[in-house]
């Protein structure tokens, strides 16, 4: 693990992503309150952002007020434009590697920049920034939150495991080595011993009880954008009895259901013989629906690309900043792709949480046989996240103690 100096105040640094305001989405509401917390230690900061826009620009960003001071240079190439380059792939890399990578080398010299920081990048923007950063010297903050497991692997090797990885630190070392043990296609990131964050209030109490109950073979299931079911009942009943076929063991039960989807729901319950397999519970307070989750085997959330993003939809049902879910899922995590490929991201204390983003229900109640037979064979894995377990932390504080450890 390679050393890196603290970062000066006020010290020049460029920060480069694909994605940034007015554009919409997680990544951009990350990139922002990252740039915002990196303002109160040097406001020379440079937001040099390469978007390749389909069409028109996209509703207005609703936190754009948070950079609105910060110095951009966007490059937005239109469709229009690129379309026609489109039917000649083997030009398309090789023109923004380089288009990149020149207005990126002329920036660093012109602002006479000392620290670069790449987030969400594509490889070209990656390779080509990276390449410009070694020419001139200049350390490179590579982000790769985003980046599934094997292609954080290439990155690994490409670098030669000096890898920056924002909120993934321990003490002043910031340059971080990705710890990726292959184990049954699943990649196990090591959370590092300095980020500790203590709960507070009732989260204290949750804790103190985890491991009571934790071995009960029970699912939570917490579904719907604002505690509501966003799929047709169907769906969910579905996903029911395809894991009654699968696992017979595990109980289920639906948490955040309105009164009226419940009546539906029971009707359906009946209806497919599913009586003693599931529950339905009203939505919950948020101690109680932390208890249910906690001392559950596994706790599943289920969303839709259609109603909100991955992170939004988990930090509405979390009832958590929309940043402090991606760094859990980020810092505390396991990444594992189970057998039908979906994406099962377990972001939690002593039992297994999933966030699943699928819409099919067979593959949905795979995933949740996938997070309980993994919670039953490793449990041991688990069982030291509720120490770290992070509960209504707001954002920026959490990016202030991340920069306090790499700015005087």
């Amino acid at each position: 693990m390679e050393r890196m100096e603290r970062i000066h105040r006020n010290e020049t640094v460029l920060f480069i992503t694909s994605c940034f305001p007015p554009y919409v989405g997680a990544s951009e509401r990350r990139n922002s309150h990252f740039v915002y917390a990196l303002r109160r230690f040097t406001k020379n900061i440079h937001v040099l952002s390469y978007h390749i826009s389909p069409s028109k620009i996209k509703m207005p960003y609703f936190q754009e007020e948070m950079v609105k001071h910060i110095r951009t240079v966007r490059f937005t190439i239109k469709a229009k434009w690129i379309g026609k380059l489109l039917l000649f792939k083997k030009f398309i890399n090789p023109l923004y590697i380089w288009l990149c990578f020149l207005s990126s080398l002329i920036f660093m010299l012109i602002r006479k920049v000392k620290y670069v920081f790449v987030t969400v990048p594509s490889f070209p923007l990656g390779f080509s920034v990276a390449l410009a950063c070694k020419i001139l010297r200049k350390r490179l903050i590579l982000d790769l939150h985003d980046i599934p497991g094997s292609i954080r692997l290439d990155w690994h090797k490409l670098f030669n495991g000096s890898l920056i990885v924002p909120l993934s630190i321990s003490g002043s070392k910031l340059i971080v080595s990705v710890n990726n043990p292959i184990k049954k296609e699943a990649s196990f990131f090591k959370s590092p011993s300095s980020i500790r964050v203590i709960p507070n209030g009732i989260d204290s109490e949750i804790i103190r009880n985890m491991t009571k109950n934790s071995r009960l073979q029970t699912a939570v299931f917490v579904g719907g954008a604002s505690l509501d079911w966003y799929y047709e009942p169907e769906f969910l009943i579905k996903t029911v009895s395809f894991l009654k076929e699968i696992n017979s063991d595990i109980n289920l039960k639906i948490v955040g259901a309105s009164n009226s989807l419940q009546i539906t729901l029971s009707k359906l319950i009946k209806k497919y013989n599913l009586t003693d397999y599931v529950t339905i519970c009203s939505p919950k307070p948020l101690e109680e629906l932390y208890d249910m989750l906690l001392r559950s085997s596994v706790g599943i959330i289920q969303f839709s690309k259609k109603s909100m993003t991955f992170y939004d939809y988990a930090a509405s049902l979390l009832a958590l900043p929309a940043k402090v879910v991606e760094y859990l899922a980020c810092g505390l995590s396991v990444a594992y792709r189970g057998p039908n490929g979906p994406l099962v991201r377990f972001i939690t204390r002593n039992s297994v949480g999933a966030i699943v983003d699928t819409e099919s229900p067979k593959v949905f109640a795979s995933c949740i046989n996938d997070a309980f037979q993994l919670r039953q064979e490793n449990p041991s894995h688990f069982d030291d996240f509720s120490k770290k377990v992070l509960h209504r932390y707001d954002q920026i504080t959490l990016f202030n103690r991340f920069l306090q450890k790499i700015f005087y």
